[in-house]
């Protein structure tokens, strides 16, 4: 996966960049810089771990909140 497609990735998932760099425990900056070269291998899968987590956070919120109301 290229930089370019990780983007599209958390983009598509409606998932922050700030997000994801405050999960990682570094400065926006510091991950917005990291894209601008090739990110190596290990850091993509910690990346796209993240991204997959805050999604899965997010929705299981949403269900919960929907069905909160319904009660």
């Amino acid at each position: 996966m290229t930089n370019q497609e990780l983007k599209q990735y958390m983009k598509k998932r409606k998932i922050y960049q700030w997000r994801v760099a405050e999960r990682l425990g570094i400065q926006e900056t510091a991950l917005s810089r990291k894209f601008r070269h090739e990110i190596g291998e290990r850091d993509k899968k910690n990346i796209i771990a993240v991204i997959d987590e805050l999604y899965a956070q997010d929705h299981k919120e949403k269900i919960e909140y929907t069905s909160s109301q319904i009660k």
